[in-house]
């Protein structure tokens, strides 16, 4: 198994930082980016087809509190991580 490398701009009242991780996959390393925990995944098609977008639900924990996100887009990588990035956003 590879590790992944991930390097995102997040954007606050502050402005723009730069970070990256390396997780087991890009979710994993987005999680300790955001400083959460994933409890919880699940993924399915929009369409029919292979060229189907994909809804994902992930629930995050950071401090005791857990949360739910979403997300959806035609790659099921950066739906993952739109679903974490609302989930962490669901914590603040």
């Amino acid at each position: 198994d590879a590790d992944s490398t991930l390097s995102v701009t997040l954007a606050d009242d502050d402005g723009e930082h730069r970070h990256s991780a390396t997780g087991t996959g890009p979710v994993d390393a987005l999680a300790q980016i955001l400083g959460v925990e994933v409890l919880g995944l699940s993924q399915h098609s929009t369409t029919h087809g292979s060229n189907s977008g994909a809804a994902t639900y992930i629930e995050a924990r950071r401090a005791g509190k857990s949360a739910w996100g979403v997300g959806m887009d035609g790659s099921v990588v950066a739906s993952s991580l739109n679903a974490l990035v609302s989930a962490a956003n669901n914590l603040v």
